[in-house]
């Protein structure tokens, strides 16, 4: 809730600030960009050098409503790439635990963004500015694992128990989620019509389960009776335990929820002449003119 309510007082302050304006310059702006995807969970590493290696492939297309020079809206479509292995951890106990997964991720968010400077692209003293950004987004993901060579959907196969009667309290996880994106960036103009772009975005969740692990590991046998071979091998796959050892032992984390975080970078066009308040276009061209000394 800490979030939302300094999302809100963060924008309510902008919105009074956005009433002082004297001129409205409102116009409408597309793009999309390629990158970089992570997340960070049980199975998930503090090394630098093994986030960068484990990162995926992502990308994104938005339309951005530029309110004024500070204050812009975003809807935009994320696609994101996660995934982890107990492999690559430099924790031998990790290591053992031997599970890895990954998921395809596609998000819609509603994002504002304020301008640290001001940015109007048709105005020749505004080269650049960094920006915050939050907002609000939900997601659909499906963590996936590889066992002899086929893959498989781990939430249909409850691989903590969930949906028996033996672990009442283990109802399956959802596929769709919110998520609360936050972050930051950088626009530099190249034209009148075009801008570089390039944004650093962290997403809270309110899941544990993007890579299907979150508490304890269940029974064997009574996974196997009831799920079958593939859910108790997916389930524990131990390297050094025996079968049936590890029944109760801690499997992740159910303290922390994941999260997950984009790196990217790209062009948009301004649509000045599509949605714009006061015909930005030739306003600002007639006020650069105005400019000149007349003879």
């Amino acid at each position: 809730m800490k979030v939302f309510n300094i999302l809100f007082f963060l924008f309510l302050f902008i919105g009074q600030f956005q009433s002082k304006l004297s001129a409205q310059t409102s116009y409408f702006e597309a793009g999309g960009g390629i990158g970089l995807s992570n997340y960070n969970g049980d199975m998930s590493s503090d090394n630098v050098g093994v986030i960068l290696g484990t990162s995926r492939a992502s990308a994104v297309g938005f339309i951005r409503y530029n309110l004024n020079p500070y204050l812009n809206f975003k809807l935009g479509l994320t696609y994101a790439s996660l995934g982890a292995d107990d492999a690559t951890s430099q924790s031998e106990g990790i290591k053992n635990r031997n599970l890895s997964f990954y998921t395809n991720l596609y998000e819609i968010a509603l994002t504002g963004e304020i301008n640290i400077f001001k940015y109007e692209p048709l105005d020749d003293g505004s080269l650049f500015t960094l920006y915050a950004m939050g907002g609000i987004g939900g997601f659909y993901f499906n963590p996936i694992a590889e066992l002899d060579g086929q893959k498989y959907e781990l939430q249909k196969l409850g691989t903590e128990g969930q949906g028996l009667a033996e672990y009442p309290d283990r109802d399956f996880y959802s596929l769709y989620q919110l998520a609360v994106p936050f972050g930051g960036g950088l626009k530099f103009k190249i034209n009148e019509s075009f801008n570089f772009n390039t944004e650093l975005s962290w997403r809270l969740t309110f899941t544990d389960y993007i890579d299907d692990l979150s508490t304890t590991y269940p029974d064997y046998n009574v996974l196997l009776e009831n799920r079958g071979e593939v859910a108790a091998q997916l389930s524990h796959r131990a390297m050094e335990e025996t079968i049936g050892e590890l029944n109760g032992r801690r499997r992740g984390n159910p303290d922390i929820r994941d999260y997950y975080f984009t790196l990217h970078i790209g062009i948009s066009y301004n649509l000045v002449d599509f949605g714009s308040s006061n015909n930005y276009r030739s306003r600002n061209r007639k006020s650069n003119t105005s400019k000149c000394p007349k003879f």
